[in-house]
């Protein structure tokens, strides 16, 4: 953790799994290493895609900028390592890491993929608790996770809408809501 304690910390808390497109965050990291060798990613997940996302960030030499934790389900270890983190990026289909992210105060970047995304994403907000690239087009999510990490102020704007965020979307109020859509049919 030393490693990355003065770093612009991207975090991703996923299954390695090929709808959540994971290979953008090798070309994300790739891209920003290029302008900026300050910003890491800490990627904490594993699934069929782990031993060939390794492969990759090796064969690119991103092993100093991408720190692969593998699976970790302990709440209090994922909270202490969130408490690193300055942005959550799910490229995309980004289910219950929206929550998660944002319950840690930590803003989430993810595409606008009206296919791909899962419900989770009515909670984030482009511009309020979070920032939305346009799906496939990598330089958006570059120019956006650049922008926040040079730019305080805009950082700690999501960030401070993090927590409201839940109060709307609480996953009692999703319960309630699926229950009352089932008893509708």
């Amino acid at each position: 953790l030393k490693q990355i304690s003065e770093k612009f910390v991207l975090i991703q808390v996923m299954r390695l799994t090929q709808i959540k497109k994971p290979y953008i965050l090798i070309e994300l990291m790739k891209k920003l290493r290029e302008k900026d060798k300050n910003i890491v990613l800490v990627l904490i997940g594993g699934g069929p895609l782990e031993n060939k996302f390794r492969q990759k960030v090796e064969a690119n030499n991103l092993s100093e900028s991408i720190f692969l934790l593998g699976p970790i389900y302990d709440n209090d270890v994922l909270a202490s390592l969130y408490k690193f983190a300055d942005i959550s990026v799910v490229p995309t289909c980004i289910g219950l890491t929206a929550h998660q992210s944002l319950s840690h105060n930590v803003p989430v970047v993810t595409d606008d993929s009206v296919i791909n995304q899962a419900s989770e994403f009515e909670i984030l907000n482009d511009g309020y608790n979070a920032r939305i690239y346009k799906e496939g087009n990598i330089d958006s999510l570059v120019d956006i996770i650049e922008d926040l990490s040079s730019t305080p102020k805009s950082l700690e704007r999501l960030k401070q809408n993090t927590r409201p965020s839940l109060d709307k979307y609480s996953m009692k109020i999703k319960v309630a809501n699926f229950i009352r859509a089932i008893e509708s049919l």
